[in-house]
């Protein structure tokens, strides 16, 4: 909101529950399900790197869709899937 005035577009992500390697180590520990407070790392109920890296660029490539959503937050699922 602070950049508006000059002309910054500015995006906040959420990506959800992302199958890091770090989150799937720690779920071949089984320590995952007591720190992530059950959330499931299975695919289709989780994000992979990649698809986070998907909505960031569908942002970066478009400045329509940019500015559409400038100065809010967005959940990755809904910016990667377009």
């Amino acid at each position: 909101v602070q950049l508006a005035k000059h002309g910054v577009d500015v995006v906040s992500l959420y990506p959800g529950v992302v199958r890091t390697e770090g989150n799937v180590a720690m779920d071949k520990r089984g320590e995952w399900k007591e720190a992530s407070g059950g959330f499931s790392l299975k695919p289709g109920e989780s994000e992979s790197p990649r698809f986070s890296g998907r909505a960031v660029a569908a942002l970066a490539s478009s400045p329509d869709l940019t500015k559409e959503r400038t100065g809010g937050g967005e959940v990755g699922a809904g910016v990667g899937e377009g």
